[in-house]
This record gives structure tokens, sequence and C-alpha cells, in this order.
């Protein structure tokens, strides 16, 4: 519903039905409050803010632009406080010189500085984010491949127990070993406890 009244009050600023559309905005500011969308909240503000600098209504601009402004910063909204910050620059831009305006230029520049700061806040967190991320994926990825490389062993033991000739699995024992690294050769040898010798029976290159 508050959608359908701000489209109304855009519709009755096309026409320059400026009172119309104030109603109709406050209207979609009531019902986007209800809903307690803090960032649609913030939009339709920022269109009353533009309806009433437009109208030069100095008074209820600057009560709907704090607010306003107050609520794009929580929520982090930085196209919103671009835009509300470029109000408040033609707020203070159309003040006469003295010192409450001097006063709203301080306010706006430090407005600026703390949307730069809130910005560069938020770029760090999500930098933060992203990386911790991608570290719990090199994690899973570890040990997937941990349980993988361990099942495989687990395969290569198994048959290598129950073979009656080795001849008969050096080839799968190959191919099985290199999912696991580089194999060029590879020999299969018996310790004669004997003779104290390592005898290579089968060999593969």
């Amino acid at each position: 519903l508050s959608f359908y009244y701000q489209r109304k009050a855009k519709y009755y600023i096309s026409i320059n039905e400026v009172e119309l559309a104030k109603q109709q905005l406050d209207l979609a500011i009531e019902a986007i409050r209800q809903c307690k969308n803090d960032y649609y909240l913030s939009e339709m503000t920022l269109d009353y803010c533009e309806l009433l600098l437009s109208q030069s209504n100095w008074d209820e601009l600057d009560n709907h632009l704090e607010n306003g402004l107050s609520l794009a910063r929580e929520i982090g909204a930085n196209k919103l406080i671009d835009k509300f910050n470029h109000i408040l620059l033609s707020r203070v831009e159309q003040m006469p010189s003295g010192e409450e305006r001097d006063q709203q230029y301080q306010l706006m520049f430090a407005s600026l500085q703390k949307s730069r700061e809130s910005a560069i806040s938020r770029e760090r967190d999500y930098l933060s984010q992203i990386y911790q991320l991608n570290m719990d994926r090199l994690a899973l990825e570890s040990a997937q491949d941990i349980n993988k490389n361990l099942r495989l062993i687990n395969r290569i033991g198994q048959y290598l127990s129950t073979c009656d000739n080795f001849k008969d699995v050096i080839f799968q024992l190959v191919a099985d070993l290199k999912g696991l690294f580089k194999v060029g050769t590879l020999a299969i040898g018996f310790y004669q406890p004997k003779r104290n010798r390592i005898f290579v029976e089968h060999y593969y290159e």
C-alpha cells in the first residue's frame, strides 16, 4: 500500500499538485513505518525532502532531512546517504550568509565525513566476511580432500591385504596412487630377515 501512495505522490508532483503529493507521501511513510522496513522508510522520506526542497519549505525540510539521513546511516544505505547529503548541500547553499549558514556548513561536512567513515567501515566488514568465507571454503575443501584420500588409502590397503599375486594389482595400485601424488616408478619389495635384504619382486616404470 505504501508504494501505491508513493506512486500517486509522484503523479501529483508531475502535475504540480504539491499539497496532494504531500498528503500521499505522508500516507506512504506511515504505511511503510507500520511494515518496519527502514530502507523504504528512508527512501520515501528522501522523496518528501526532494519535494520540500523544490518548494523551499525549509522548516519541514530540516526536520525530515535529519530523520531520513539518520535512518539511512543506521542501515548503511550509501546511495540514499549520498542523495540526502546532496539535498543538505542544496539547503545550505540557499541559506543567507551568516552564522546559521556557517553552522549548517559545519553540519554538512560532519555528515559527509561520517558517511565516508561509515562506508569505509562497511567495506572493511565486507572484505573481512569475504576473507572468512574463502578461508572456510578452503578448510572445507581440505577436509574433503583428506577424507577422499583416506578412503582411497583404505581401499588400497584392502585389496593389497587380500590379493594372492601382487603382479595382478600393481597396475591398479599405480593408478590409485596417482590420485595422491605423481608416480613415475613403483616397486614392490619384500624384506628377507635372514639375509637382511629387500627383494624387489614387482616393478613398474
